[in-house]
C-alpha cells in the first residue's frame, strides 16, 4: 500500500490526545456519599472492572477514528503496477484499430463502434488539463500532434474504416514519437484493436519503463471469412486467339467446409469464366479459369464471389496490357541482318527496326522489348552502359558475337558489368548441339513432338566462357563437349540470351537450321513486357511507366477511376520520376479503394494499373487476452499490460490501473464508525 499525500501522515502524532485524555480523565474517581455501603460490598469489584473495560474501549475508537481519519486525508492506494502515483500531467496516446476486419461483429455490436466507445471512455477517465493523440492504421500527418480533452473526442468520432494495416511494432514506434519530446511525466500508450495475429510481432517491440502501454483486445464473435487470396497465369506470354488459364486462390479461413463457392471473371465489363470450388476448413484450392483473347489492348479484369459477413475480400482485381506488336532492334555493324530480318519482317507481330553502328540512337532503347546484337566487332563503353541500363529496367536482348570480335571489349563493356560468363577463348573444334535442355520453362508450348534423335546445328567454331558467375542462369543448349551453345541469364529485371557462336556460316549452321526459327521466335515472344498484374494498397509501390524517356517528367500523365455509373469518381496527377531511363510513376498512398485505374495522357488511355486490398485482413484469426498475456510474458515486455475492452466501467478500470485501487472511501467509512461507536460507548452504555 501506497499513499498518494504521504505528509499527511505525520498528523497520526494526533493520537496521542485520545491518550492523554484518557490518562488525565478517566483515572480520576467521583466521590459519592451513601448511608450504608454494605449492599455495595458485593458489586464494587465487578463495577470498577466494567469501568475499565469501557474506557479502554473509549480509547481505541478514538485512536482508530483519529488513525483512519489521517489516512483518508493521506489518500492511500494499493498500485497494480510498480509505478508510484502521483499527481501530474499527463500524455495519452491512443491508437483505434481501424482496419476492415473491425468491420466484424461480436455480441456487443461492432468492434469498431466498440473500439471509438472506448477509446471516449479513455479520454474522460483523464483530467481536462492532460493531452491527447488519437492515431488510426492511416498514420495521418493532422494525427501527430497532442490535443486538448474536448478536441480528442471530435478526432475520435470522426474516424473511419481504412484498408490501411499496420504491425503492431509499427504502432509502438508511432506512438514513442509523440512521446519523445514531450516533459509530461506520464506517458501512457493505448491500442484498441481486434489483434490479428497475422499483424502481431512482439519480437521487435522494445521495452520502454518510461511508457505504459495498454493493449485492449475487442474479439469477434465468429471468425469464418472465405476471400480470394491472390491470381496469376499458368503460362507468363499472353497471345491473340491462345487459351490462356488463370489460376485463382481461394482460401477458406473457418472452421466449417463450404460447398459449392462460385467463382466469376469478368474482363473489361464482360463475363469470361465462370466456376466453382469447395473448401475444407482452413485450406485454400486453386481454381482454374480457361477463356481466349481476340483482341489486343488493355486488359480490366476482376475476379469475384460472395461471402459474408467480411466483403472488401470478395473481389480481386488485376489489368495488363495485351501487346498488338513485339518491338525489336537488331543493332549489327553495316545495319543489315539477313536472317535476322528473314525471321520478323515478315511477321505483322513483330516491328523490327535495324540500325547501324555508326548511327546508334539510345534514346530509342527504352521503346523496344526486345534488342539483338549481331556480330557486332566490339562493345563500346558507351553501349555497354546504356545496354546495362535497358537490361535492369526490364529489356531483354540476344548476343551473337561478331565473327572476329575484339574479347577484352566484349568482357569488359558487358559480360562482366552484368556478372554473367565471360570468353575465354576461341575453339575451332569442330562439334555440333547435342542437347536441348528440355526442362526449362523456356521450350513449353515449342515442340508438339519431340524425336528421339533430333537433327540439331552443327558447329564449326565457337567461343568459351568462364566457369563462374553470379546471375541467374539456364543453359538451354549444350554442345557435344557439354560446352553452353545457348544460355540465358536472369540479371536484374531484365534477360539476357548468349551464343558461343555469330551467326555467319562459317561458324555454324545454326541460321540454317530448322531449330533456328522456333528458338528466335520463343525468344522473341518471351521478351513480351511482363507489367505487373496488381500493386496491394497501403505498399506504395512505384508503379513502371512504359516505353518512357527522360521527357516523361515533362509530360501530365492522370491516374482516373471510373464508378459503376462511367463517371470519374478518382482522378490525381501521380509524380513522375525517371532514373537511367526508367520512369515511374509514385503515387504516394493517395489510393485507398480497390479497383482498375487507368493512366491516360490527354485523354488517351496508356496503361491501366489494379489495386487490392492487404490480405493480411482477410484472416481473422485473433488473438485472445490470455494469449496477449502470454505473448508478453515471453517477450519479457515489462511496460506493456491486457485491459479487457469489454463490458463494464471502462473509466473505473482505468483510474485503478493509473492510480491504482484507492482506499481514502473506506478510510472515511473507518473513521465514522469509530466514532460511532464512541459515541455508544459513551452516551448508551453508561
Amino acid at each position: 500500500m501506497n499513499f498518494l499525500y504521504p505528509s499527511f501522515l505525520f498528523a497520526l502524532a494526533a493520537i496521542a490526545i485520545p491518550i492523554i485524555i484518557h490518562l488525565f480523565n478517566f483515572q480520576r474517581y467521583e466521590r459519592i456519599v451513601f448511608t450504608n455501603v454494605k449492599l455495595l460490598k458485593d458489586i464494587k469489584k465487578q463495577t470498577r472492572s466494567r469501568a475499565k473495560l469501557k474506557h479502554l474501549l473509549v480509547l481505541l475508537s478514538r485512536i482508530l477514528a483519529i488513525t483512519f481519519l489521517v489516512l483518508a486525508f493521506a489518500q492511500p492506494y494499493i498500485p497494480v503496477s510498480d509505478q508510484r502515483v502521483a499527481n501530474k500531467d499527463n500524455i495519452i496516446s491512443i491508437f483505434i484499430d481501424n482496419s476492415f476486419s473491425m468491420d466484424a461483429e461480436n455480441e456487443n455490436g461492432h468492434l469498431f463502434a466498440q473500439a471509438k466507445e472506448s477509446a471516449i471512455e479513455i479520454s474522460l477517465a483523464y483530467k481536462p488539463t492532460d493531452r491527447f493523440q488519437v492515431i488510426t492504421n492511416d498514420f495521418e500527418a493532422r494525427h501527430q500532434k497532442t490535443v486538448n480533452q474536448e478536441e480528442v473526442v471530435q478526432l475520435i468520432q470522426d474516424i473511419e474504416l481504412s484498408p490501411e494495416v499496420k504491425k503492431l511494432s509499427e504502432i509502438i514506434i508511432r506512438q514513442k514519437d509523440i512521446f519523445r519530446d514531450s516533459e509530461s511525466e506520464g506517458k501512457k500508450s493505448f491500442i484498441i484493436s481486434d489483434f490479428q495475429k497475422s499483424n502481431l510481432n512482439f519480437g521487435k517491440i522494445e521495452s520502454d519503463t518510461n511508457i505504459s502501454t495498454t493493449l485492449m483486445p475487442v474479439t469477434p464473435q465468429a471468425q469464418n471469412n472465405i476471400y480470394i487470396d491472390s491470381c496469376w497465369f499458368e503460362s507468363p506470354i499472353r497471345q491473340i486467339d491462345r487459351p490462356e488459364n488463370l489460376i485463382v486462390r481461394i482460401r477458406n479461413n473457418g472452421d466449417n467446409p463450404r460447398e459449392n463457392v462460385p467463382i466469376k471473371l469478368t474482363i473489361n465489363g464482360s463475363q469470361k469464366a465462370l466456376s466453382s470450388c469447395s473448401l475444407q476448413p482452413n485450406a485454400y484450392e486453386d481454381i482454374v479459369l480457361s477463356f481466349t483473347f481476340t483482341e489486343a489492348g488493355i486488359k480490366n479484369c476482376e475476379v469475384s464471389l460472395t461471402d459474408f459477413p467480411v466483403t472488401f475480400d470478395d473481389r480481386f482485381y488485376f489489368s495488363f496490357n495485351l501487346q498488338s506488336e513485339l518491338v525489336i532492334l537488331c543493332l549489327s555493324d553495316t545495319g543489315i541482318s539477313q536472317y535476322v530480318n528473314s525471321l520478323f519482317e515478315n511477321d505483322d507481330y513483330f516491328n523490327l527496326l535495324n540500325m547501324g553502328m555508326k548511327n546508334i540512337d539510345y534514346s530509342k532503347f527504352a521503346e523496344q522489348d526486345l534488342i539483338i546484337l549481331n556480330g557486332l566487332p566490339s562493345i563500346s563503353s558507351g553501349l555497354g552502359n546504356e545496354l546495362g541500363k535497358f537490361i535492369n529496367r526490364g529489356g531483354n536482348i540476344v548476343i551473337f558475337p561478331g565473327e572476329d570480335p575484339d574479347i577484352q571489349s566484349y568482357n569488359q563493356n558487358l559480360y562482366e558489368p552484368n556478372d554473367i560468363r565471360f570468353i575465354t577463348s576461341f575453339d575451332t573444334i569442330q562439334t555440333a548441339a547435342y542437347r536441348l535442355n528440355l526442362e526449362s520453362n523456356f521450350y513449353a508450348d515449342v515442340f508438339d513432338d519431340i524425336p528421339e534423335n533430333m537433327d540439331l546445328p552443327t558447329v564449326y567454331s565457337h567461343f568459351t566462357f568462364s566457369n563462374f558467375c553470379t546471375a541467374e542462369e539456364d543453359v538451354l543448349i549444350f554442345l557435344r563437349n557439354s560446352e553452353p551453345l545457348l544460355t540465358r541469364y536472369i540479371v536484374g529485371k531484365g534477360t539476357v540470351y548468349q551464343f558461343a557462336i555469330s551467326l555467319d556460316k562459317n561458324q555454324s549452321n545454326f541460321s540454317e537450321h530448322a531449330i533456328f526459327v522456333p528458338v528466335m521466335y520463343k525468344i522473341g515472344i518471351n521478351s513480351q513486357h511482363r507489367s505487373q498484374l496488381f500493386y496491394t494498397i497501403g505498399d506504395d509501390t512505384p508503379l513502371l511507366l512504359r516505353g518512357s524517356s527522360n521527357k516523361a517528367q515533362e509530360l501530365v500523365y492522370h491516374l482516373k477511376r471510373k464508378g459503376s455509373n462511367n463517371i470519374v469518381e478518382f482522378d490525381i496527377i501521380p509524380e513522375v520520376r525517371t532514373i537511367n531511363q526508367r520512369s515511374e510513376l509514385l503515387i504516394h498512398n493517395q489510393i485507398h479503394e480497390a479497383g482498375n485505374y487507368k493512366l491516360s495522357l490527354k485523354d488517351e488511355n496508356k496503361e491501366s494499373y489494379s489495386f487490392n486490398y492487404n490480405r493480411r485482413e482477410s484472416n481473422l484469426d485473433c488473438a485472445s487476452s490470455g494469449e496477449l498475456i502470454a505473448f508478453i510474458e515471453e517477450s519479457n515486455l515489462a511496460n506493456l499490460n491486457v485491459l479487457d475492452a469489454g463490458p463494464g466501467n471502462l473509466a473505473i478500470k482505468i483510474e485503478e490501473m493509473n492510480e491504482g485501487k484507492k482506499l481514502w472511501k473506506l478510510c472515511i467509512i473507518f473513521a465514522l464508525a469509530f466514532f460511532a461507536i464512541e459515541v455508544v460507548l459513551l452516551r448508551i452504555l453508561r
